[in-house]
């Protein structure tokens, strides 16, 4: 019995049914090649951004690497701030504004050349052009201090009264840190083994069995 035959002694119904379930079942797999295609072109065009984005960076190798030694050579690693030198930095900027002012505490993230420190800094009761000398003494301190972030909200009964949040960061390079080397630790001398001491026996008197010596009597 072939497959016509089967397909003869069908009912109506069931061919129905039959051809039903393998539209569904076409569907599915077309679906999931759609699927597959969709997925191969968009990591194709990725693909080919970073290709050329790469070309691009292969073809100003020379020239990025000019700027990048006239910015090492313009830059003092002397002269970039740690934690706390970037808090002492804008404190002494806002200080000398009279401003009233909130020092968060400085956040640190690092890498193998840099340490980032970022400090937020909240005023209240400034006036714009205070505001405007600190922004400027800010970036008069760059590359070394960074403003970052600027959010100004305006006291609704006075509009030239405002408060101010700055976000101020600072990189302080790890270049000039000393290598710490980690010095073995000696292992201590095993102690010498305690000499073994011949002991002498010493003779005893062997009691007899059975026998039970007298007492000496005293007068």
């Amino acid at each position: 019995m072939n497959a016509t035959d089967i397909f003869s002694r069908m009912s109506a119904r069931e061919r129905t049914m039959l051809g039903a379930l393998i539209l569904v079942g076409l569907l599915i797999w077309g679906s999931c090649l759609w699927r597959m295609h969709d997925a191969l072109s968009a990591l194709q065009v990725s693909a080919q951004s970073e290709w050329s984005q790469q070309e691009a960076w292969l073809a100003n190798a020379e020239q990025i690497e000019r700027e990048l030694t006239a910015e090492r050579d313009r830059i003092d690693t002397a002269s970039t701030l740690d934690a706390a030198g970037l808090v002492e930095a804008v404190d002494a900027l806002a200080r000398a504004r009279e401003l009233t002012y909130e020092l968060g505490a400085p956040m640190t993230t690092e890498d193998k050349l840099l340490r980032w420190h970022t400090l937020r800094i909240g005023i209240r009761n400034a006036r714009l052009p205070d505001v405007i000398r600190l922004e400027r003494g800010i970036r008069a301190r760059y590359p070394y201090l960074s403003l970052d972030e600027l959010s100004i909200t305006a006291n609704r009964a006075d509009p030239r009264i405002m408060s101010v949040r700055l976000t101020v960061s600072a990189y302080q390079s790890r270049l000039a840190e000393p290598v710490s080397v980690p010095v073995p630790i000696p292992e201590p001398f095993p102690e010498p083994a305690p000499e073994e001491v011949p002991v002498n026996d010493v003779e005893s008197p062997e009691a007899t069995p059975g026998v039970l010596s007298k007492p000496e009597e005293t007068t």
